[in-house]
């Protein structure tokens, strides 16, 4: 396979949510834009901590380290890093005044996840071809889900601000931290069966099914229109 089919691939579903989005007219263009270059800036600064953390995971070995490098480096700091970005995308107001809907806020979560799981798709595949079929079909869901419950805690923070108000705005919810300590879990569950070969399909499809369930559900909420 070609570096401009492994590029044109890798970042195809991006590029379809992106242009159906604008078809759509879900929010600006800009915003569209900044959601896209937010999801590589949340990979980038995610690999860095990654790297500087991968000495501690080296000291541990054994399922121990399995569990440490699955749901605290990978899973942990990748969630810690696109929320952290989804907020921050969050925070900016829309250049011509409008106030955020909590689908404006949910499709920019959308875009930044497809962003960051399609570079990071691509620096996989251009080093090894064969995963990206294999990450079209297990790692962009998760990562697409898990950054729409992102996109969901990113909208009850910001319930009662200036940037999130009128019939769109997503209630307040209970448990942000519970909410994001399942994500990590159910992403850490997709890394572990990633290095438990003998678990990968049972626990990558569990992952999917209950991430797609959650996104859903997050999506077609009363009030999200």
């Amino acid at each position: 396979m070609t570096i401009v089919l492994v590029v044109l691939f890798s970042l195809l579903p991006l590029s379809l949510c992106f242009v159906a989005l604008a078809r759509a007219r879900v929010g600006s263009r800009r915003r569209m834009l900044l959601a896209t270059v937010f999801g590589l800036a949340a990979l980038a600064v995610a690999s860095v901590a990654q790297v500087l953390l991968d000495p501690v995971t080296k000291t541990i070995t054994g399922f121990p380290g399995i569990l440490f490098s699955s749901f605290v480096e990978a899973a942990a700091i990748e969630e810690l890093s696109k929320l952290i970005f989804v907020l921050l995308l969050c925070s900016i107001r829309p250049s011509d005044g409008r106030t955020l809907t909590a689908r404006e806020i949910l499709s920019g979560a959308l875009l930044l996840g497809l962003s960051f799981s399609g570079f990071e798709t691509l620096s996989y595949a251009l080093r090894n071809p064969s995963v990206l079929w294999l990450r079209a079909i297990t790692a962009l869901p998760v990562h697409v889900s898990v950054s729409l419950m992102a996109g969901a805690l990113a909208a009850s923070f910001m319930v009662g601000s200036p940037e999130v108000t009128g019939s769109g705005a997503l209630p307040a919810r209970r448990g942000p931290a519970r909410a994001f300590a399942v994500a990590v879990a159910l992403h850490g569950a997709y890394d572990a069966g990633l290095s438990l070969s003998g678990a990968f399909i049972s626990l990558s499809a569990v992952a999917i099914c209950v991430l797609a369930v959650m996104a859903l559900g997050a999506w077609k909420k009363p009030g999200n229109e």
